[in-house]
């Protein structure tokens, strides 16, 4: 998978993780705001309840102060606000209103329509069955019933009593005891006692729905919280695998990466890994690998170059300078023994001139292949020049080297060169002294080159001393 892909994926996968921790956060909110408004509203319910029961008490105290009372001054207060204007039963709630108002009692409005709605809907919410709902508004209708006999005694004391039609339009003499009799009557008591016995029904019932519904919010707040440990279970195993992944695929090769780079820079680069992983970063190392090799073949090409000749492929006069400096110093710190041949190929001129010089750079070449055939693997075989080689024999004296000359010399004296068939060469040899500088070794090995081509050539000549 691409690391672009890795990436998006990663980035997706916590997104949506996020998004339902946000969403199961936000239903444990609601709850919890639900839980407080629900509690709120059962509150203002069982307030207006009981200050609507106080008014019914407060005005049942009145009814029957009005029916027991001598004090003229009390009832004054009460028929002074009825008679104001004609007696309605539509208008009781009213009269009694002004009534509690008259005489100091705090006063609740009824529960009217809204409020009915009001606290409809708060009973479906906490999901209370349609079948209790007339339950639980009966103390409604009883206080309204209590009310309306309440007036009836009312309005007999004051002599006003129903028509045919049910209004309060016939006077007659006003009957003391009809508010006495209703006081002390079942159904009065009784009617009292259904409103006590309706509220607390109400309440218990309300109660009763109420834990029920707060109990499955918790639940839901529950599985909700639950469900939040889960998915942030998974959040961090996605993180921390994502991490590892990451590691393993990004941050572990980037720093191999840059390791290769510095080995690079100190021309120390050495890898034989060649299998990556299938993304940009694989294909930026396998480019890297491929990039490395062409730079070490090419940078080994060109210390060939510097160090090799490039007709007879034996090392150049640059190498040979580098290894006679090296004899120089092992001979004079170690005493180690170094001796030198110089070869050079007898009348070689006449090749060129006699067969041209492609010829002759085919005989340097068979020439080269001849002495390296034979030439020892610690020793330095090179070409100095022109038709001139070099070998710097290591750990040899001029005895030995006296004997490889001779050898190679027999070789060269019977090889059969392309064209030219038969070519000799003369050799010079010499041996390191201590102290003995490299351009004093090399004139001695000259000298003794120069006196073998002096007596006749095709011959090996030592240095004497």
């Amino acid at each position: 998978m691409k690391i672009s892909n890795k990436i998006t994926l990663f980035f997706v996968s916590i997104t949506i993780l996020l998004i339902i921790i946000i969403i199961t956060l936000s239903v444990m909110y609601n709850d919890a705001k639900k839980a407080e408004l629900i509690q709120k509203e059962r509150f203002k319910f069982y307030e207006l309840v009981v200050k609507h029961k106080q008014n019914t008490d407060f005005f049942t105290d009145i009814f029957i102060s009005y029916v027991n009372t001598k004090d003229l001054k009390h009832r004054k207060v009460i028929n002074d606000i009825l008679d104001k204007e004609k007696y309605s039963d539509k208008n009781i709630k009213k009269y009694r209103n002004k009534i509690l108002k008259q005489l100091d009692y705090e006063i609740i409005s009824s529960i009217d329509k809204k409020k009915i709605a009001e606290l409809k809907v708060f009973i479906e919410t906490i999901n209370v069955p349609s079948d209790k709902l007339n339950k639980i508004f009966r103390v409604e209708t009883l206080s309204k019933k209590l009310l309306y006999l309440e007036f009836e005694a009312i309005n007999a004391i004051r002599g006003l009593y129903k028509d045919n039609q049910g209004f309060y339009t016939h006077k007659d003499i006003p009957n003391e005891n009809i508010g006495k009799e209703l006081i002390l009557s079942p159904e009065y008591k009784q009617l009292r006692k259904d409103i006590n016995s309706s509220i607390d029904y109400l309440f218990s019932e309300i109660d009763i729905y109420l834990l029920k519904y707060l109990k499955e919010l918790e639940q839901e707040e529950d599985i909700a919280y639950r469900f939040i440990i889960f998915i942030s279970f998974i959040l961090l195993s996605v993180v921390f695998t994502t991490y590892f992944n990451f590691k393993k695929s990004i941050v572990n090769p980037l720093e191999k990466l840059t390791f290769w780079i510095e080995q690079m820079k100190e021309n120390k680069f050495v890898s034989k890994e060649r299998s990556f992983q299938n993304d940009e970063i694989g294909m930026v190392m396998n480019s890297f690998i491929n990039m490395a090799d062409t730079i070490q073949k090419d940078i080994k090409e060109l210390e060939s170059l510097s160090t090799t000749d490039i007709l007879t492929k034996l090392n150049n006069r640059v190498t040979l300078d580098k290894v006679l400096e090296e004899a120089y110093y092992n001979v004079n710190r170690y005493d180690t023994q170094y001796s030198l041949i110089l070869i050079d190929i007898d009348h070689f001129k006449n090749v060129n001139d006699e067969f041209g010089h492609i010829i002759g750079d085919v005989v340097l070449r068979e020439f080269a292949a001849v002495l390296k055939k034979d030439v020892r693997k610690s020793d330095t075989l090179g070409r100095w020049g022109g038709e001139e080689f070099l070998i710097i024999c290591a750990n040899t004296d001029k005895e030995g080297a006296s004997r490889l000359g001779e050898k190679l010399r027999e070789n060269i004296e019977n090889f059969e060169f392309t064209k030219v068939n038969k070519k000799t060469a003369s050799f010079g040899v010499t041996s390191f002294n201590t102290y003995q500088s490299v351009v004093d070794v090399l004139d001695n090995a000259d000298k003794a080159l120069y006196k073998a081509k002096n007596q006749g050539r095709n011959q090996v000549v030592v240095t004497v001393k």
